[in-house]
């Protein structure tokens, strides 16, 4: 360390005078010990190594060194901190009028540095505890609450069905709706189904939408029903139904939707309305003789 200053005014000091003569001691070899920022180590074992050399531990222990230093904090005139680095520092509080500071790099961090860094930290946790407040007396929104009304997907419930009541025992609350109308995607996929398109060549009614009856064949499969039991139903309805007839017929579409298969009656040509003989021919009072 460079040669420092000492004034004649520190004989009138009122902070020295505040020393017992041990600490007063310390203070003016802490003086040739400290950087040009007015910097040393804290701690009282490497203090009384420093300023106390050849002074054995029994005769300046670094206990007492330490209440030394305590006695020139609190008179002000010493700075006791810990840094970052979790060591223990000193600064002398007015040094930089009584000392010309020659160099530009710290040695030691100083008190200002680890009390600015201090107060950023509490502004930090400030600011944080206040947003946390801020934050519980903000309204609470929909979502907060519980409240968003739920969709679908939210719901457990298939997107396609338009009756929300359902169970398990009730899976398919409308009856004359498939609540999944396109088991097998979109498209032409009926094209490539050889068992519907014979079911589509054999009923006559081709009015309606093949897509929408394609979709109501294999919700009819998915359920159990067996293709070759619609096949077969198709063809004892309808094999034999006069052409005249077949603009009456429902689509197949709605057959398929209510189980035209399961129909017992032959829904083919009906039955004549012309009566027999015998009806028509007319009756004489002989024969109720």
């Amino acid at each position: 360390m460079g040669n420092r200053i000492i004034k004649e005014s520190i004989c009138t000091s009122e902070d020295l005078n505040k020393l017992s003569q041990s600490a007063e001691i310390l203070f003016y070899r802490l003086i040739t010990k400290v950087d040009d920022y007015g910097c040393f180590y804290g701690n009282e074992v490497i203090i009384k190594s420093y300023c106390f050399p050849l002074k054995p531990d029994t005769e300046v222990p670094p206990e007492s060194v330490k209440k030394w230093l305590q006695e020139i904090a609190d008179a002000g005139i010493i700075y006791l901190y810990t840094a970052d680095d979790g060591k223990r520092y000193l600064q002398f509080v007015k040094w930089n009028i009584h000392q010309e500071i020659r160099t530009q790099k710290h040695k030691f961090p100083t008190f200002e540095e680890v009390r600015s860094k201090s107060l950023q930290t509490a502004a930090d946790c400030d600011n944080f505890q206040q947003t946390e407040t801020s934050c519980e007396d903000l309204p609470q929104t929909a979502a907060d609450c519980g409240n968003l009304k739920q969709t679908p997907a939210n719901c457990c419930l298939n997107p396609i069905q338009s009756n929300p009541i359902q169970s398990k025992k009730n899976p398919n609350p409308n009856p004359k709706s498939n609540p999944n109308p396109n088991p097998k995607g979109t498209g032409r996929d009926y094209e490539k189904d050889v068992e519907f398109k014979e079911f589509w060549n054999t009923y006559p009614k081709k009015t309606g939408d093949i897509r929408q009856a394609y979709e109501e064949y294999r919700y009819a499969i998915q359920s159990g029903a067996p293709p070759e039991s619609i096949l077969k139903a198709a063809h004892v309805q309808f094999d034999d139904i006069a052409e005249d007839e077949i603009q009456f017929m429902t689509s197949a579409e709605r057959w398929l939707r209510n189980k035209g298969w399961e129909q017992k009656q032959k829904s083919g040509k009906p039955k004549s309305r012309k009566k027999k003989a015998d009806e028509q021919r007319p009756f004489t009072l002989t024969e109720f003789d």
